[in-house]
């Protein structure tokens, strides 16, 4: 008869590798086999070898059988990666492509106010000129705005 087995979980950082252990005093010839939390079986060995990309499944847990009985663990749910994938998909604390978004939204905001910052400035160095010349034809904004839409009207 085989008794309820436990569940061990060792993570390797390095390797980006989790080791799953199916342990318990188990009888000569019990047979092994791992399944993930829906229950669909992956493996028939003792031990279970799951990269951080293959933990996709929540929970695993082991069935021990052998021609009397069998028995199967609890699920365990490894959270030794988790924090590092969730950590991957962040900059500075938020999600990645949000902060893509909101960079090139500002940088696009930025380059829209020095383009109409330089556009000012050169009128208004324009305008300078030609009033110390004494040539200038408008003295102010408004009077430019009607020059331009009188032209306008005019050509049309």
């Amino acid at each position: 008869m085989v008794s309820k087995p436990t569940v061990e979980f060792r993570c390797d950082e390095r390797l980006k590798k989790v080791e799953f252990n199916c342990n318990g005093t188990q009888p000569d010839g019990a047979e092994y086999a791992w399944y993930d939390g829906s229950g669909v079986a992956i493996e028939n060995k003792r031990i279970l070898v799951r990269t951080s990309k293959q933990l996709k499944s929540n929970s695993f847990f082991c069935k021990v059988s052998n021609r009397v009985s069998s028995e199967r663990s609890d699920p365990v749910q490894p959270d030794c990666f988790k924090t590092h994938e969730e950590d991957d998909n962040l900059l500075f604390g938020l999600d990645f492509w949000l902060m893509i978004g909101i960079l090139a939204g500002g940088g696009g905001l930025v380059l829209v106010l020095i383009v109409a910052t330089i556009v000012c400035c050169s009128i208004n160095r324009r305008r300078r000129r030609l009033r110390i010349k004494g040539k200038a034809q408008y003295n102010s904004t408004i009077e430019l705005i009607k020059y331009i839409y009188l032209y306008l009207i005019m050509n049309v």
